[in-house]
């Protein structure tokens, strides 16, 4: 069956509850389903309908109401709940055993984010590299033979760059 909204069935309950006063017989029974009912059942049916509808409807009055002032009293909480924080902290320590028995544990440092650790990683490696520092397992490999062949092989020498004259030079040298 499809949802309908609650106007629609009280509307449709309040019609039916009518016709049914007219038109049942108020000394005799109808049959419904294979069940005998009498005009007053007929109409117990939809007035019963109706008023579980209607206690519904004030529910949810109270209910609307309700949820309005636990969220005042929420923000009320919590505006003063951060003065409370201060006032423990001030008066016990924030490490304190008072405040772990008021339930303002100290607060966790941030843990940094990937993209905080990867640059931390890279300079570091670039600090390494400058310095010429290295760790234990790579100082192992370095021996007197593998410092002998480094010295030993040939570098290949910077070529030196041809200087480049100035424009005001050429001009200079060839008017003298």
């Amino acid at each position: 069956m499809a949802k309908t909204n609650n106007s629609t069935v009280v509307a449709r309950c309040t019609q039916r509850k009518a016709a049914a006063m007219k038109y049942v017989p108020a000394s005799g029974t109808i049959t419904v389903h294979s069940q005998q009912y009498t005009q007053q059942q007929v109409e117990g049916v939809y007035q019963t309908c109706l008023d579980t509808r209607q206690t519904l409807v004030n529910l949810r009055g109270q209910v609307a109401a309700a949820l309005a002032e636990k969220n005042q009293a929420d923000v009320t909480m919590n505006a003063f709940d951060e003065g409370m924080r201060d006032w423990v902290a001030t008066t016990f320590g924030p490490k304190g055993q008072q405040a772990v028995d008021f339930g303002y544990a100290a607060k966790a440092p941030a843990q940094p984010t990937v993209d905080v650790k990867a640059a931390a990683k890279q300079k570091a490696k670039a600090t390494r590299e400058v310095r010429g520092t290295m760790g234990p397992k790579a100082r192992l490999k370095v021996t007197t033979a593998s410092v002998a062949a480094e010295a030993a092989a040939p570098t290949a020498a910077p070529q030196a760059q041809p200087a480049v004259a100035s424009a005001a030079t050429p001009v200079a040298a060839a008017k003298s």
